[in-house]
């Protein structure tokens, strides 16, 4: 089977990801942090993704219980004061977080990058996925990327996988081969806001 150039370095970049993972498990991994903080490199079942990025004391990769509140997810991180002044259901998303850290010290929330769920065994939401992020999936090349988006920009988003054989290029037998890496994110009601470490409300960086 020939792998189109598109495909290749979409596989390159999942592979660099991983690699880039574990490097930092290597480099992080001794770090001593506080005696009740959870191994962020053990992938449980169970377990929800958080990668920090924007604080050099925590940044990495962490595996957290589902349903983690916001603030014990960034105590556990390390980030001292966590979201104080979180509510009561703000608690980690199943599908994995985000979460950056300004040199202001404001935290914002966001999805995990497509490369880095791929990485990870986490499936892309198909209705959020670039073309060149669906590249990245096994068996899906540069045209029906572009197939795939165009058919969601037409039914403004799919509500199930099955819908994609309804695209020229995917069968059954294809939709098995791509599903795995797949998915169809429920709606969500509302944004997490950003907030800072010390539980005064912030903003995302450059924004106002």
């Amino acid at each position: 089977m020939k792998i189109r150039e598109g495909q290749s370095l979409g596989i390159m970049a999942v592979l660099l990801a991983s690699l880039a993972v574990y490097g930092a498990a290597l480099s992080n991994g001794p770090r001593v942090r506080s005696s009740d903080a959870v191994p962020w490199a053990d992938q449980r079942p169970g377990t929800v993704a958080v990668q920090v990025s924007g604080d050099r004391g925590a940044e990495g990769i962490y595996f957290l219980p589902a349903g983690t509140p916001l603030g014990e997810a960034l105590r556990l991180a390390g980030i001292s004061g966590g979201l104080s002044q979180a509510g009561p259901d703000e608690t980690l998303p199943e599908d994995g977080i985000s979460l950056h850290v300004s040199p202001e010290g404001r935290v914002a929330t966001g999805d995990l990058p497509a490369i880095t769920r791929l990485a990870l065994g986490l499936p892309i939401d198909v209705n959020q996925a670039s073309a060149e992020e669906l590249e990245m999936v096994p068996g899906i090349g540069e045209k029906l990327a572009a197939r795939i988006v165009e058919a969601r920009q037409e039914v403004k988003a799919f509500e199930s996988l099955s819908e994609l054989t309804n695209i020229p290029g995917i069968k059954e037998k294809k939709l098995e081969a791509i599903g795995p890496y797949l998915t169809v994110r429920p709606k969500r009601t509302g944004a997490t806001p950003t907030r800072h470490p010390g539980g005064r409300p912030g903003t995302a960086p450059g924004n106002p």
